[in-house]
């Protein structure tokens, strides 16, 4: 595979820092410059041996021949609008964003040239402790990671993007409608997020339950997990697929209440398929057992 010979970091987070953590233990990368707006996780990362410098978003954006963005959600717009200027023309650029449309859209429309060099990735890894020091070099191994590639991409470029995430051990799959992927993504992880954040907000709002933690086994902890994400990065992730978002709580909503009815009725039978169809579901998804 084809070497990258300076790697722009630009987010030095659990995300960003693991996939280079991981290029790094594969030979691929030979020098990785950052950028960070936090000071210590630059240290860190250069402490650890990981990156060989910091530099400035200008300077990445001239020398480097691949481009990482991993930032909140919301910053990948504005570091691809400062990047592009002066980009490399042979340079690739991909972010690891869990939202796509609004990234898309604002590179059709505001940034074109943009189309044939950047490769919107999204893996489906991650950890609820942020920072470079929770990286991983194996943390995407079994993960899925998707791309969104636009159609300008020359398909040696995607393949190569593939390869890379391919040879950290993540299963890579293409999806090609932005709109379709943060729709399924809202379902498969924002909107757990939400539920997940709502229900530790109930038991805040209700002292006897929240003071009784300790009391909760492998259930609370196992549901509760995501609920300890950065609140950051997850006020971006909502903000930005909100529309999905706010359509799957109505969904939501109107099932809950028939559920809400089943229990009214006390209806047995009804509650009882109810819990049939969802536990076949859930132990039909091939991560049930990890």
């Amino acid at each position: 595979m084809k070497s990258i010979h300076n790697l722009g970091l630009v987010g030095v987070g659990l995300i960003g820092t693991s996939f280079v953590r991981g290029l790094l233990e594969n030979n691929i990368v030979s020098n990785v410059l950052a950028y960070d707006s936090n000071p210590s996780n630059l240290e860190h990362a250069l402490n650890q041996g990981w990156i060989c410098d910091q530099a400035s978003l200008n300077k990445l954006s001239k020398v480097c021949d691949f481009i990482v963005i991993a930032t909140p959600t919301k910053s990948i717009v504005k570091v691809l609008d400062e990047i592009s200027t002066d980009l490399n023309a042979e340079a690739m650029l991909i972010d690891v964003g869990s939202t796509k449309n609004e990234i898309i859209t604002h590179v059709s429309e505001k940034l074109p040239h943009l189309r044939t060099q950047f490769i919107p990735c999204h893996p489906i890894a991650g950890w609820h402790i942020n920072g470079p020091s929770s990286a991983n070099p194996d943390l995407f191994n079994s993960k899925n990671v998707i791309l969104v590639p636009f159609p300008e991409t020359d398909s040696d470029r995607v393949q190569y993007v593939c390869q890379l995430w391919e040879g950290l051990g993540a299963v890579v799959t293409i999806l090609n409608d932005a709109r379709e992927h943060d729709k399924i993504f809202s379902a498969l992880s924002h909107f757990p997020h939400f539920i997940a954040s709502s229900y530790m907000e109930f038991l805040l709002r209700n002292p006897s339950f929240s003071s009784n933690l300790n009391l909760g086994g492998t259930g609370f902890r196992d549901f509760s997990r995501i609920a300890g994400g950065s609140e950051q990065v997850w006020t971006d992730i909502f903000l930005s697929n909100r529309l999905e978002l706010l359509n799957q709580i109505l969904e939501f909503e109107e099932l809950v209440s028939e559920i809400k009815e089943l229990l009214n009725k006390g209806d047995k039978e009804g509650i009882s398929q109810w819990l049939q169809r969802t536990a076949l579901l859930r132990n039909s998804w091939r991560g049930s057992s990890k």
